[in-house]
């Protein structure tokens, strides 16, 4: 009697194994999105921070990250986001909002953003937090 596996039992369980991993692209791809995501809200809780800093040794906000005391989250290494703020100048109430944009791929455009009390909102943001 001969012991091992015919050609045609190792044919069906590589048909197996790749059906198993092609059921599970989805979830894996979901899964390094939402780390992308949770990745960029930490950015921005990072740039939130460093502007109540810089506003309480300037008494404004910023529009430029390189005035903050942070590693700019702009560097080339980062393709998945661009980051920006936005400053309201003067009045009774200064504020900022910082955007996180997807730059690429099938969330291309999509943002986060968050302002200085903390409230994070999103558009067309697939992965809420």
């Amino acid at each position: 009697m001969n012991k091992g596996f015919s050609l045609l039992e190792l044919i069906i369980v590589v048909i197996v194994v790749a059906l198993l991993v092609a059921m599970s692209m989805p979830f894996l791809m979901k899964s390094i999105e939402k780390s992308r995501t949770g990745e960029a809200i930490a950015a921005l809780n990072i740039i939130r921070m460093a502007e109540k800093d810089y506003f309480i040794d300037n008494a404004v906000f910023t529009a430029t990250i390189g005035n903050l005391n942070i590693e700019n989250p702009n560097n080339p290494t980062n393709k998945y986001f661009s980051y920006t703020i936005q400053s309201v100048i003067g009045g009774a109430n200064p504020d900022f909002t910082a955007r996180a944009i997807r730059n690429a791929g099938p969330y291309s455009g999509d943002y986060y953003e968050i302002s200085k009390d903390g409230a994070i909102n999103y558009a067309n943001g697939h992965f809420q937090l």
